[in-house]
């Protein structure tokens, strides 16, 4: 799991900066702007030549199927090393419990009956003077799975957390097959 903070608003304005310092240091370079601004023409003139297909239509294919080969590279030359990404499900508290990943946090997650594989539903239990609870059915088994102290939401939290410190400690590499 990454620790890495991201800051997009600061780093827009630093590359926004730098751009601006960087063309205005190109500017102190004699006749370089309208060298490029001839060579932008001369590169619109070329796309509009023709032989039996246009020139942009072929240069437009090309584009196309570069990342088309980027990926089929990438997938030729990468390790056969499981992400933790491929870590999507796992036992916690009675129950299967499935999710994807947004960024590096689990999200969508939901429990599942052990025993028949069927999306549990819950049913709160409020109590004036103690805590609530939560109890997971499986209505397909026609049982209850797990009962958690507080609301849904705390179980789906409390689950989250397991991951994410699975995923911190490398456990995560215990649940997961190593790919083919």
């Amino acid at each position: 799991m990454s620790t890495r903070d991201t800051h997009p608003i600061r780093n827009s304005v630093i590359a926004s900066v730098l751009t601006a310092g960087i063309l205005y240091g190109l500017s102190w370079i004699p006749h370089l702007y309208a060298w490029c601004w001839a060579r932008i023409c001369e590169l619109w003139r070329f796309l509009g030549t023709t032989a039996d297909v246009p020139v942009w239509l072929i240069i437009f294919l090309v584009a196309g199927l570069i990342p088309t080969v980027r990926k089929f590279v990438g997938f030729v030359l990468r390790t056969r090393k499981p992400s933790f990404r491929d870590y999507r499900e796992g036992n916690f508290i009675g129950a299967k419990w499935r999710w994807d990943y947004c960024g590096n946090e689990p999200v969508n997650l939901w429990c599942y009956c052990p025993r028949c594989d069927t999306r549990l539903v819950y049913s709160p239990e409020y109590h004036l003077y103690s805590a609530s609870r939560t109890h997971f059915n499986c209505e397909a088994c026609n049982s209850e799975v797990f009962c958690e102290t507080g609301d849904k939401d705390y179980a789906i939290a409390k689950v989250s957390r397991l991951i994410e410190r699975n995923i911190r400690i490398g456990e995560w590499q215990n649940f997961v097959k190593p790919r083919p």
